[in-house]
């Protein structure tokens, strides 16, 4: 039976409490551990490679222009109430 700690090597890091406070955030939100967000993070930085080169929807960030302010919690009016109106429906 390989142990886990043979695989890996321990190490310790500081950060800062805000560094801190978003990692634990990103890591309860995708259901990983701040360990597992910390190699992912630092296998993309050594490798070069960005999240947007993997993530399509990533890479789309920041390229729209001219959204409303609340466009992301507001997407489906946005979204359909043009097309709503054209065919008749009521939204």
């Amino acid at each position: 039976m390989m142990l886990y700690t043979e695989i890996v090597r321990r190490t310790q890091i500081y950060l800062e409490k805000d560094l801190d406070r978003r990692l634990r955030e990103t890591a309860a939100a995708e259901g990983r551990s701040a360990a597992a967000v910390i190699r992912e993070a630092l296998r993309r930085y050594l490798s070069g490679g960005t999240a947007t080169a993997r993530d399509p929807i990533l890479a789309m960030v920041g390229v729209f222009t001219g959204l409303p302010s609340d466009a992301a919690a507001e997407h489906d009016r946005d979204l359909y109430r043009s097309t709503a109106r054209r065919s008749g429906r009521r939204r």
